[in-house]
């Protein structure tokens, strides 16, 4: 990895993902196939954020495994595609809880007889239920909303639901339940 990262305990790497870089940080060598994201990890198996490199798959085979074998370039492969397969789960889940569909929460949600516009309190309803089904408590969680109007219920204690929303522009707006 670069000089920073060399200065703190490393004591191994985590796959987290595929890449289509082509170059290998490690060795140079440039043209590959298959190409993964690497992140070192320290003691306590926590990965440096700012430390994610792309090597080849032989690269990352040997650094992780002491092998280039076809077996260990085999489970970097299976360990990419997984990191890859759990984003997308996880983005996937965490969207569905961004009360957002305007129409939906209208006429689905919660049906009036007359036409009265949604109210702000009606998405943060939506975003209330969407939260439930996650099964996740209430405590430590907040509203948060972006600039398109979007809400949703975000767990305050949760590093990485915090994270995630906030990427997407989302801040908070109510205080912690």
């Amino acid at each position: 990895m670069n000089a920073a990262t060399e200065m703190i305990q490393v004591k191994g790497y985590k796959v987290v993902g595929a890449s289509d870089e082509g170059k290998c940080d490690r060795c140079g060598k440039e043209g590959l196939k298959r190409t993964v994201a690497i992140q070192a990890v320290d003691v306590d198996g926590l990965g440096f954020s700012d430390a994610v490199e792309h090597w080849g798959v032989c690269c990352a085979a040997y650094a992780k495994y002491g092998s280039k074998g076809s077996k260990a370039m085999a489970r970097i492969e299976a360990e990419a595609t997984k990191a890859d397969n759990d984003r997308a789960y996880e983005i996937e889940t965490k969207g569905k809880r961004i009360a957002s569909d305007l129409v939906y929460t209208y006429k689905v949600m919660f049906p009036v007889s007359h036409t009265e516009s949604i109210t702000f309190d009606c998405l943060k309803s939506a975003a209330n239920r969407k939260y439930a089904m996650t099964g996740r408590s209430l405590a430590g969680s907040y509203f948060a909303s972006n600039d398109q109007g979007h809400i949703v219920r975000v767990d305050g204690n949760d590093a990485a639901d915090v994270a995630f929303y906030a990427e997407r522009g989302f801040s908070q707006i109510t205080k912690a339940a």
